[in-house]
């Protein structure tokens, strides 16, 4: 027997041993998970914004712009899970001339503008949420069940770099529009890469930004107070686009065609 093999034998043991831990803790294996479950609030809100005042933005120049408040910019105005934010309009005035026939749009009374800085209102947030698995088990500790207000939590970029961070007691979040779209590395004047699309604003097309709520209650290696990350993304070829009928006076239909921001939310 040679003794050498005895030190290659246990060096390479713990050398596999150290490995698994090293994986283990790594990946946080030790730790059980549950998909948690909750309820959001959205909305959008024009505290401590004001559009006007100062010179119009360049995009006004070439279109007129209508400045409108939080309740203009919103339709629908209730919608689970997504919240619209206009950002263009097209007002057209439709007419038929029998029972029987189509509304034909009347072109010369076509008006379009864009609705002026809407990345300058903030949307309102107000989130929960409940881990059911651990919750059963133990309902009273507030490490499985919990709410926006009695944590901390934070904006991250799409270096996963925190943008703004979130203070316990407080009732809801503020997310400017603005602030959404730095995080999701855009910009409304940007072009919006649609397919046929491609060198249009995102201004003049709408867009989708996907904006989801992670809950961590671990350091990595023991458990802790809950905290959550918002992470925000733009989908990929996705205009967004909405008729909404506002008046139908005899053979007269009056409607607004919304270019939109749209956010949606998941837990």
């Amino acid at each position: 027997k040679d003794y050498r093999l005895g030190f290659l034998y246990y060096g390479l043991t713990v050398v596999a041993l150290a490995y698994v831990v090293s994986d283990i803790m790594a990946n946080n294996h030790h730790l059980e998970y549950d998909n948690v479950v909750g309820s959001m609030r959205l909305k959008l809100t024009s505290k401590g914004v004001s559009t006007r005042g100062g010179l119009l933005p360049s995009y006004c120049h070439g279109k007129k712009c209508q400045d409108w408040d939080e309740f203009q910019l919103v339709y629908p105005k209730v919608l689970p899970g997504s919240v619209f934010v206009a950002t263009k309009i097209k007002e057209e005035i439709q007419r038929k001339d029998c029972d029987h026939c189509k509304y034909k749009t009347v072109e010369e009374l076509t008006k379009e503008f864009y609705t002026l800085n809407p990345e300058r209102f903030s949307l309102k947030l107000r989130h929960n949420f409940m881990a059911p698995k651990f919750i059963k088990d133990d309902p009273e500790n507030d490490m499985y069940s919990n709410a926006n207000q009695w944590m901390t939590g934070k904006l991250v970029g799409p270096k996963s770099n925190a943008i703004s961070s979130y203070l316990e007691d407080q009732k809801a979040d503020l997310i400017p529009i603005e602030t959404l779209l730095r995080a999701s590395n855009i910009t409304l004047s940007d072009p919006s890469h649609v397919y046929g699309k491609e060198n249009i604003p995102i201004r003049e097309t709408g867009c989708v930004i996907m904006l989801t709520i992670s809950y961590e209650n671990t350091d990595g290696i023991t458990p802790s107070y809950p905290t959550y990350t918002y992470s925000v993304k733009k989908m990929p070829e996705a205009d967004y686009k909405l008729i909404e009928p506002i008046g139908n006076i005899f053979e007269i239909l009056e409607c607004l065609q919304h270019c939109w921001l749209r956010v949606i939310y998941y837990l």
